[in-house]
């Protein structure tokens, strides 16, 4: 992984319940905070996965998962090519 660079750095206001916005671009996405020391915090949007759906997580998993929606929906299969 290449080294972060800080590409813009901006000055907020923590409001009084702790909170401070970083923008409607990021409204509603998952985040990972890291505090590195007391004061200096890491933000980073994540896609966070809840431990009993990790198994879905998996290349092979999503292929037969996608394979059973076009089956479902009226589709069949023939050498990876949809046929209706």
């Amino acid at each position: 992984m290449p080294a972060a660079t800080m590409e813009k750095e901006y000055v907020k206001v923590i409001g009084a319940n702790g909170q401070i916005s970083l923008g409607k671009k990021y409204a509603g996405h998952q985040v990972v905070v890291q505090e590195w020391e007391p004061g200096v915090w890491h933000v980073r949007t994540a896609k966070v996965i809840p431990d009993n759906e990790a198994w879905l997580d998996n290349e092979e998993v999503k292929k037969i998962l996608i394979k059973m929606r076009h089956m479902h929906s009226g589709y069949t299969y023939r050498r990876n090519a949809l046929v209706s």
